[in-house]
This record gives C-alpha cells, sequence and structure tokens, in this order.
C-alpha cells in the first residue's frame, strides 16, 4: 500500500497517512463525490501531518461498499492462465490503488434511455454479502471453475454477453454469463445457478472508459435517479452490462451499460 491511502468498506472511509516515525488515522462517512473529493483533501493534509513522502493514494471508491463489478471481469478472450493471472492482480481490493488527482469528470450519458430488457437465460454465480469481498469471489468462481466446463462439454451454450445483477440493499450479487439455451441442474457443478432473468423496464446510463472510473460512474447515476425524479423497484436487479471486450478494446472506448430498474 502506498504511503497516505484511503481504504473504503460500506459507505466508510478511512485515511491513513502513514510517515517514517507516525501514522495518522481518520475514519469518516461519504455520501457523494463531494464529499469523498473534501475527503481527500483531509488526507493531503494528514500525509503532510505524517510526514508521508510521495504521492497520496486511494482505493478506488465504492457506491454502498460495491467495488464495481467489472474491475473484476476478465475477458472471455483470455485464456485460463491468463483469468488466473488476472486474478491474481484484481483479487485484493488493498491493491486496487490510483492517484487521488485522478478523481475527474466521467463519460456517462446524463440523459438516460428506457428500455426493456428481455428475458434472459443467465448462468452464474451468486453470493450475499459486502461487494467487494463477493464480486471478486463470484468472478474466480465463475471463470476458474464453471465456464472451463462448458467449454470443454458444451461451447454452444456460452455467448460473450456478460453482465451482473445486483442488489444493493439486499447484498445480494451475481457474476454471469448469457447462456443460448437452458441447462438442467445436474450438469452444473456446486457454486453455479442457471435462472431465467426476468429483466423489465430500465434506466439506462452509457459509460464509456476505464472500469476503473465504474464506481464513480455509478455515484453520479445514484445523483441522476434524484435529479431526473426516477422511480425506482427497489426490490429488482440493477444490471452492469459489459458490452465490448476489455482485451481487444482501447481503454478509453470501453462501454459498459448501467441499468437501473424503474416502474
Amino acid at each position: 500500500m502506498k504511503n497516505g491511502s484511503i481504504k473504503s468498506g460500506i459507505s466508510k472511509y478511512e485515511i491513513v497517512a502513514q510517515g517514517r516515525q507516525q501514522s495518522v488515522r481518520l475514519v469518516a462517512f461519504c455520501g457523494s463525490r463531494w464529499q469523498l473529493l473534501l475527503l481527500g483533501c483531509c488526507c493531503l493534509l494528514l500525509a503532510a501531518a505524517a510526514g508521508a513522502a510521495g504521492e497520496v493514494w486511494h482505493c478506488t471508491p465504492e457506491l454502498a461498499g460495491m467495488l464495481s463489478p467489472g474491475l473484476y471481469r476478465p475477458s472471455a478472450s483470455m485464456n485460463d492462465d491468463e483469468h488466473k493471472s488476472k486474478f491474481i492482480e484484481l483479487i485484493s481490493i488493498q491493491n486496487m490503488t490510483c492517484p487521488i488527482t485522478e478523481i475527474k469528470p466521467i463519460n456517462l450519458s446524463e440523459t438516460p434511455e428506457e428500455i426493456n430488457w428481455p428475458e434472459t437465460h443467465y448462468l452464474c454465480v451468486e453470493k450475499i454479502g459486502p461487494f467487494y469481498e463477493t464480486a471478486p469471489a463470484c468472478w474466480q468462481e465463475l471463470h476458474s471453475i464453471h465456464l472451463p466446463k462448458f467449454r470443454q462439454d458444451d461451447p454452444s451454450v456460452l455467448t460473450n454477453n456478460y453482465f451482473s445483477i445486483f442488489n444493493v440493499g439486499r447484498m445480494i450479487y451475481c457474476a454471469g454469463v448469457e447462456i443460448n439455451s437452458p441447462v438442467s441442474p445436474d450438469v452444473l457443478k456446486d457454486g453455479a445457478s442457471y435462472i431465467v432473468f426476468e429483466g423489465g423496464q430500465y434506466a439506462l446510463f452509457k459509460y464509456i472508459g476505464s472500469y476503473s472510473g465504474l464506481p464513480q460512474a455509478w455515484g453520479r447515476v445514484e445523483e441522476l435517479k434524484k435529479e431526473k425524479s426516477l422511480i425506482i423497484r427497489e426490490d429488482v436487479f440493477c444490471i452492469e452490462h459489459y458490452v465490448n471486450d476489455p482485451v481487444t478494446t482501447p481503454e478509453h472506448e470501453l462501454l459498459t451499460n448501467l441499468l437501473v430498474p424503474i416502474k
């Protein structure tokens, strides 16, 4: 961890400025990006007070404890060894840091499109708990255990349509991929699920850019929900849809659809 860091939990941000001879710690709760920016300024002051050398760094901000699912989505074009390497790189929230100066405007559509997400055959791994713990675990199990089995036994059932569904209030997170047809329970390994995701009406926000900006994008979506007076279906899953392949697409051109269920 770099000197002077922010480690985040569920709506909670802990600043630790580690100096050569002492450390200073502050715990605060933030509900908006402006509060987070103010918290970053505090981090700079604390780093100076502690005599910390170098830049101040922070873990990417989360929305209600959610480390964005996109950060854990390996590409479908990767082979199994590349998947394992990617997970080694991303599996720990403590290692996912970026300069605080990178909090900047994002390329997010401010006016949502109203769309109907169709009923979808969905192969997924589901877990309940803090998203910064469950998201990496779900993607790791999906890519290292379950997808290799389907690629070997029946690759035609898989698509390249990866998306996650989650409910913040109920702390349910699913990492998965659309499949072409139903699968019977007896072909699934323990931990995998097949569901028919019902879809429905959604407000779609388009985000273009690095997956590292997704948590900030979701924070802005939360603000836009209020600004646009969207009527939300609270007990329904949000969707994070990864439209293109991060291996073959330049980082600044990555398109992710952020979908909020509406009435």
